[in-house]
């Protein structure tokens, strides 16, 4: 991630958001979502809500 930063010329800054914190107020902050491995999740519903937010926000989205 931040090699890709660097080719770009731009600070990547990677956090990590556990799947039963998530919420559009928590999301908002995020210029891209990076939804890594981890099923199961502790909160599916939390991953889905994450997806939904990047779909309907047109943020960047990668699942991994």
């Amino acid at each position: 991630m931040r090699l890709a930063g660097h080719s770009l010329g731009v600070e990547a800054v990677v956090e990590w958001l556990p799947s039963t914190e998530v919420s559009e107020a928590r999301l908002c902050a995020y210029d891209a979502i990076w939804a890594s491995p981890g099923s199961p999740y502790l909160s599916f519903g939390g991953m889905l809500q994450a997806i939904r937010f990047a779909r309907e926000q047109r943020r960047p989205f990668l699942g991994t």
